[in-house]
């Protein structure tokens, strides 16, 4: 039997974890077996002599993926572009599809339709993951077969139905931005809370662990017991309880920590917890911050930021690392000796050490998944925000602070254009601040004869909505004025209390002239009907305003009118 070598000797792996070979995919059936097993089974002859129309593909596949190596894809990427293909040769072996040079792009439009399937018929994948598969591997095919174009991997996918999902657009609002800002405070808090109550001598100590948080919030961190809260009393079995009693006990002195298994999953969630606090605070890419190595520091001041540079040993002066705020340095600084004294530094160089497994440090390097971190923040029922929203909220942070699009690119280190269409998202008050300049700006204020003001004197409008035997607009009287569409009111007690008081008067003028029944017909009714709409209108849009009417009203009901309009007031009553 001829032997391909279709492997990936710069991918590395340790421990018990199967090496990547593009050779199974020669064999019709393999692609969909344990990788762990399958390796034996082939060469057992289980899935039969190989596919010969398969081999110029999967070399073409090989050289791809070597491509992406030698530039320096990071290494996650990789091992998600082979889980990708892996998939996508099960599915072929399935639905009996050859997978050829001539026929690939085909079997990967018919598989793209499976996605779909998935997605819409069965609903067991979702929308943007059927998406984001089926790119990567338009890419992968693109980059085997060699397709010419500006992005050939795009034109490979627009022969499909995939598309690119919408983001979900988030309302705005006022209350909506203040959530947000309570919620991502909160998140880090309990960040804060993890990081400082997991030190050395708490995790070695009894499990499981109780962290309090604030709001009254108490984290179980249980490591892998099944049944953290198991009441001993209650075993009767001596086994079990030696074996549950030992598995609860804290750490002997002259135990390793990696020793027990059911630490290290606690080591993991405190790195977790210091990678999302260090992404918050210095703005740095997760695939960047993740492979960071860990050194000595020297820490440099930058106005009201820290600039952190490596510190070499011939005491050249290196790059600057990160940039991030003076408050962060002494969490960081603690993290640090934590590394030290936990060893994780021993077993790997890296700031935010990741293993799969436990086994004395020897398991693979695997990604920050935040599997541990997501856990805790839905068993608390709060919020938990990825490193992609935590980045986005500290750009629009600044763009917010610093109201310059210019400097806040060159802070977070993108260009302008790529901060304004992938990254700024307008709030509410900004929306609002930035609406009352234009209008001060560009409108100039006029006094009306009537409440409120005019942006256009002596040019009178008839409004929108108009309706029978409403006064015609005009810059004489002050019922003519509020049907103007160029009077403007203002948001103040002042002019609360001028409208109720107008109304007060428009309601004696119709009790001398009209009967109830005639009095709907005369202009004045339709006055104060439109100045009833504005008291309410005002009144609905937040408390204040509110408490601004209802003062207003009760003003009027004691007697006490606006100065505009008492002398008129004081007249009518007299001829009552």
């Amino acid at each position: 039997m001829i032997e391909y070598d279709l492997s990936f000797p710069q991918i590395t792996t340790q421990g018990t974890r199967t090496p990547w070979d593009l050779e199974v995919f020669l064999y019709k059936g393999a692609p969909s077996t344990d990788r762990k097993i399958v390796i034996e089974a082939i060469k057992r002859g289980d899935f039969g002599t190989v596919e010969t129309k398969r081999i110029p593909l999967v070399f073409a596949f090989h050289e791809a993926l070597t491509c992406f190596i030698v530039k320096g894809k990071a290494r996650t990427t990789l091992i998600n572009n082979l889980l990708i293909l892996r998939d996508l040769y099960a599915w072929a072996d399935t639905h009996s599809e050859e997978m050829t040079v001539e026929s690939v792009v085909n079997s990967f439009c018919l598989w793209t339709e499976y996605l779909l399937e998935r997605v819409h018929i069965k609903q067991n994948m979702a929308e943007r993951t059927a998406y984001s598969m089926a790119a990567k591997m338009s890419n992968l095919i693109a980059r085997a077969l060699k397709l010419e174009g500006m992005k050939p991997g795009r034109n490979v996918l627009c022969l499909t139905r995939i598309t690119r999902p919408e983001d979900k657009k988030e309302i705005l609002g006022i209350q909506n931005d203040k959530d947000n800002v309570k919620k991502l405070f909160e998140f880090g808090n309990i960040l804060t809370a993890i990081c400082s109550s997991l030190d050395v001598n708490t995790i070695r100590g009894e499990l499981p662990i109780y962290i309090s948080a604030p709001n009254n919030i108490v984290i179980e961190v249980a490591g892998r017991l099944l049944k953290p809260n198991l009441d001993l009393s209650t075993i009767t079995d001596e086994n079990l309880l030696r074996a549950a009693t030992r598995s609860r006990r804290a750490m002997l002195d002259s135990e390793h920590i990696f020793e027990k298994n059911a630490r290290f999953p606690i080591l993991r969630l405190r790195v977790e917890c210091e990678l999302l606090i260090f992404i918050a605070q210095t703005g740095m890419n997760l695939s960047q911050a993740e492979q960071i190595d860990k050194s000595n520091y020297r820490w440099q001041t930058n106005g009201e930021d820290f600039d952190v540079f490596r510190v070499y040993k011939n005491r050249r002066q290196g790059d600057a690392l990160f940039c991030c705020f003076k408050a962060y340095r002494n969490h960081f600084n603690t993290y640090l000796s934590w590394l030290e004294d936990t060893g994780l530094s021993d077993h790997d160089n890296r700031l935010f050490p990741f293993f799969g497994r436990s086994m004395g440090g020897k398991g693979e390097k695997s990604a920050a998944t935040f599997k541990s971190t997501r856990l805790v923040f839905k068993k608390i029922g709060k919020t938990f925000y990825s490193p992609k929203t935590l980045r986005s909220n500290r750009v629009n942070w600044i763009l917010r602070y610093t109201k310059d699009s210019k400097l806040t690119a060159n802070m977070v280190a993108h260009d302008e254009s790529t901060l304004l269409r992938h990254y700024e998202k307008p709030d509410y008050q900004s929306v609002a601040t930035e609406i009352i300049q234009f209008h001060s700006n560009n409108q100039q204020a006029y006094s009306p004869p009537g409440p409120g003001v005019c942006i256009a004197e002596r040019q009178p409008v008839t409004i929108s909505n108009f309706s029978t035997n409403s006064p015609d607009p005009d810059c004489i009287s002050s019922d003519g004025c509020l049907f103007c569409d160029k009077h403007r009111d203002i948001m103040n007690m002042d002019y609360c209390w001028k409208l109720s008081s107008y109304a007060y008067l428009k309601k004696l003028e119709l009790n001398i002239l009209y009967s109830s029944v005639d009095r709907e017909k005369d202009p004045n009714y339709r006055v104060l009907e439109r100045i009833m709409k504005k008291l309410e209108s005002i009144s609905k849009e937040n408390k204040n305003q509110l408490k601004w009417v209802e003062q207003a009203n009760d003003s009027v009901r004691a007697g006490i009118f606006h100065p505009y309009w008492d002398g008129h007031i004081r007249l009518m009553e007299i001829v009552i």
